[in-house]
Parts: structure tokens; C-alpha cells; sequence
């Protein structure tokens, strides 16, 4: 992926040996022998397709055409759901109520299916950070396609207030007949598609940054930032919640409730953010950060996702 100047394995865990000189010697040792152990077979492991097994890269030509790509023209406008632009069954309240709080838009790459959810494991459970730039590029090349270019009808919602024109009366719509989250997410897509004035990440929970050694939204959210030409802005902080995938839609929303803080609400003041996470479920983090970066000050909050379970 030559577009990338990608972070090496070893900067990003620069900090991660420097910690281990507070414990014992014997302890500190055997860690860093580990961690050597593990990045050698990384760098000297031989990249193979995650969808075919084909030498040489992570995902073939065949495979990326084969990948569960989601049509924006036919996802939901509110929460990124394939098929959903008409009537969404997957949201709920929450992102409703998300609406009143400045959650715009959200979209989503592709289907948590097939081999796509191997470069969300992989990448995160293997840490593999090989794969930043793979899932960076993913991202940029749907951006490119659906958001800043986007095809006939797959920005925004009908145009509501023109429905009254429409020949059969019967059939009308009116306004009031459209959640006020679907007006939201069209009104901040409309003004700011591709206009953002900033790209920020869910940040992982400090039990998973220290499992993993890194955050993997920090790296992809600095390679598409440059590579859209976005400033990017380390904006969240999430130093209470705990591992999500264990638990269910409630618990989710719970779990993350009032978790997430801007460390610097200088850098979003007025600012239309665009958030990356890798997997959106139930959307609990995503609109959690939006609420974080609306009562910090953020004009507007878009999110923007690798896979989409549904």
C-alpha cells in the first residue's frame, strides 16, 4: 500500500517497553523476549488473503470485489443498516434520542460477514497493525465513492418537503411522518458531505489498549486522515467503560454511558467531526462519542465504520 507511510509495529509500542522497566527484572524480560518474539514472526510472516488464502497480499483483487460491500443509496440514514433507507428496523430509540445531540450520518463499509469480520480479528485479536493501512484504504476508497462523491441518491432522505406535490394524495408523506433522526442525518449530510473539519476515533478501553499494546483506531484514523486530507484530531478519552463484546443491547448502552470525555474541547470547538470506530453493533459508542463531542462544543458528528453487524 504504497498511498501509506505506515507506523511500524515497533514506534507503536515504543511506550510499551518503557513501562516494563518499572517491573522486575526477570518479569520485564520475559515480556520483552515475548514481544520480540511476536513482532518477528509478524514482520517475517508471509501476508495471505484473508478471504483466499492467495500469497503476497491481504485481500486479493477477486476477494475485494467479493467483499459484502453495504449500498449507500440503499442503508439506512441514521445508522448505516443495509436495506434500511426505507423503513430500518435495527435502531432504536437511542438513536433517536441521539439525533437531539448532534449524531448526524453513518456509514458503514461493509457487512460483518463473509471474511470481512477476519480483518476486524485479525487486525485487533492477532494485532496484526499490517493491516492498518488495509482497512484505512477500505475506508478511504467507500469515502471516496458514497460520501464525498456520492452516486444519485445515496446522500441524504427523500426530499420531505416536496412530497405534497406527489400525484397520489393517498400517498403522501409529510414531515412529521419522518423521524427526526432521518432529518438530522440528512440535514448534517447535506451541509457537511464531505466538509468535515476533523477525524477523531472511538478509543479502546484501557484493558484492551493494554492487551493489545496499541490502539487500533489510532492507526487507521491517522492513515485515512491523511490520506482524505482531514485534519486529524485525538479528541476521546474513554477511561471507565469495560469490553463491550460480552454483553448485550442494554448493557451496552449502560456500559458506555457517560464514559467517553474530550481531552481537548478547544480543538472541536464549532467543528463538523467525523468519528471512526472499527465495528458498529447497537451504535452505543459511537453515540456516546457523539455526545461527548456535541456538549464539548463540536458543530456536528458523523460516524464512520469498517463493518456493520445487523
Amino acid at each position: 500500500m504504497a498511498l501509506f507511510n505506515v507506523p511500524s509495529a515497533c514506534a507503536v509500542n515504543t511506550h510499551t517497553s518503557l513501562k516494563q522497566q518499572s517491573l522486575p527484572a526477570h518479569i520485564a524480560s520475559h515480556m520483552s523476549f515475548s514481544w520480540v518474539v511476536h513482532m518477528a514472526e509478524e514482520l517475517c510472516a508471509l501476508p495471505l488473503c484473508l478471504g483466499c488464502g492467495a500469497p503476497h497480499t491481504f485481500c486479493c483483487e477477486q476477494c475485494f470485489y467479493a467483499l459484502p460491500w453495504i449500498q449507500a443509496a440503499f442503508a439506512c440514514r441514521v445508522c448505516g443498516a443495509p436495506f434500511g433507507w426505507l423503513c430500518c428496523g435495527v435502531h432504536g430509540e437511542a438513536w433517536e434520542r441521539a439525533a437531539a445531540y448532534g449524531q448526524g450520518a453513518s456509514w458503514s463499509v461493509l457487512e460483518y460477514a463473509s471474511f470481512a469480520k477476519r480483518f476486524i480479528t485479525t487486525y485487533k485479536d492477532a494485532r496484526d497493525t499490517r493491516l492498518a493501512p488495509y482497512i484505512a484504504a477500505l475506508m478511504a476508497v467507500y469515502f471516496e465513492a458514497y460520501i464525498a462523491h456520492p452516486p444519485p441518491g445515496a446522500t441524504g432522505v427523500p426530499d420531505v418537503s416536496d412530497v405534497s406535490e406527489a400525484p397520489c394524495a393517498s400517498q403522501e408523506l409529510s414531515q412529521q411522518d419522518v423521524p427526526a433522526s432521518t432529518l438530522a442525518a440528512a440535514k448534517v449530510r447535506a451541509a457537511n458531505s464531505p466538509g468535515f473539519d476533523g477525524v477523531c476515533f472511538v478509543p479502546a478501553t484501557k484493558a484492551a489498549y493494554t492487551y493489545r499494546g496499541f490502539d487500533h483506531m489510532e492507526l487507521v484514523a491517522r492513515l485515512l486522515a491523511a490520506v482524505l486530507n482531514i485534519p486529524y484530531i485525538d479528541a476521546l478519552a474513554r477511561p471507565y467503560a469495560a469490553d463491550q463484546r460480552a454483553l448485550n443491547k442494554q448493557q451496552r448502552m449502560s456500559n458506555l454511558a457517560h464514559s467517553m470525555l474530550v481531552v481537548q474541547p478547544e480543538s472541536i470547538q464549532q467543528k463538523h467531526m467525523l468519528v471512526l470506530d472499527d465495528t458498529l453493533t447497537t451504535g452505543a459508542s459511537v453515540i456516546e462519542a457523539a455526545r461527548a463531542l456535541h456538549e464539548a462544543g463540536a458543530a456536528s458528528v458523523c460516524s464512520f465504520t469498517l463493518t456493520r453487524v445487523w
